[in-house]
C-alpha cells in the first residue's frame, strides 16, 4: 500500500512537470540596454492577439509575471525574435505598444504582427536604416507612421505598387528593375525585402 502511495506521488509530480514543460519554454528576454537574460516564457496559441501585447515569464523566486513591450527591447523563443514596437495613433494621440516578430534584418527591417480589428488582421511594418518611423502594410494599403506627415497609399493596381516600391528601394538598381518588371507582387513583400538586404551588401548592384 505504501509503495502504491509513493508511485502515485511520483506520477503526480511527473504530470505537473510535464504540463509545466508544455506551458513554459526556454527563452531569452532582451533588456532595454540589450542584455540577454535567460528565462522561461509561457507559450500561447498560434495567432492569439495577446502574444503581441505581453509575455508571461516564470522564475522560481517570483513565480509568473507579465512583461509588456515598454519594459524590454524584445525576446527570443524557438529560434524566433520578437521586437518591442510602438504605433502612434494620430486620432487618440497615444502610442500603442506591442511585440512584433522580426522577419528580416539588415538595410531594411521587416516586422510582423496581428491585431484584432473586428477580426484578426495581419500587419507588416518595414523601415530602412536611415528612417526614423516604420511604414505599416496590410492587405492592399500602406500607412506611413511618421506623426508629422501621416499618409496612406492604396494599391488598387500593380502600377501603384510598382511606383511606390521601385522608388522606395531605389538604392538597389537590381531590385528596382525587378519591381518595375513585375517580378514581385504584394504577396511577396518578405522576399522583396530579403533580396533588397542581400543586394545592398553587394556594391555592384547599388545606384551610383
Amino acid at each position: 500500500m505504501k509503495q502504491k502511495g509513493i508511485l502515485l506521488f511520483i506520477l503526480i509530480i511527473y504530470f505537473k512537470i510535464s504540463i509545466f514543460g508544455q506551458l513554459y519554454q526556454n527563452a531569452e528576454i532582451i533588456s532595454l540596454n540589450n542584455t540577454r537574460i535567460k528565462t522561461l516564457i509561457k507559450t500561447l496559441p498560434k495567432n492569439k492577439y495577446d502574444e503581441h501585447l505581453f509575455i508571461e515569464i516564470y522564475d522560481s523566486v517570483h513565480g509568473s509575471k507579465k512583461i509588456y513591450p515598454k519594459n524590454i527591447a524584445g525576446y527570443c523563443i524557438n529560434g524566433e525574435e520578437f521586437k518591442s514596437f510602438s504605433i502612434y495613433d494620430t486620432i487618440q494621440k497615444i502610442n500603442w505598444d506591442l511585440f512584433a516578430k522580426v522577419i528580416e534584418k539588415g538595410a531594411c527591417e521587416l516586422l510582423y504582427f496581428n491585431v484584432f480589428i473586428n477580426e484578426y488582421t495581419t500587419f507588416y511594418a518595414f523601415k530602412l536604416n536611415d528612417e526614423k518611423f516604420h511604414h505599416l502594410f496590410t492587405n492592399d494599403m500602406i500607412l506611413d507612421l511618421a506623426p508629422s506627415h501621416y499618409k496612406y497609399y492604396i494599391f488598387h493596381d500593380e502600377e501603384v505598387f510598382k511606383k511606390y516600391f521601385a522608388l522606395y528601394f531605389r538604392k538597389c538598381d537590381l531590385i528596382a528593375r525587378k519591381i518595375e518588371h513585375q517580378f514581385y507582387n504584394i504577396s511577396l513583400l518578405a522576399d522583396m525585402v530579403k533580396d533588397y538586404n542581400e543586394c545592398i551588401i553587394s556594391p555592384s548592384n547599388h545606384t551610383h
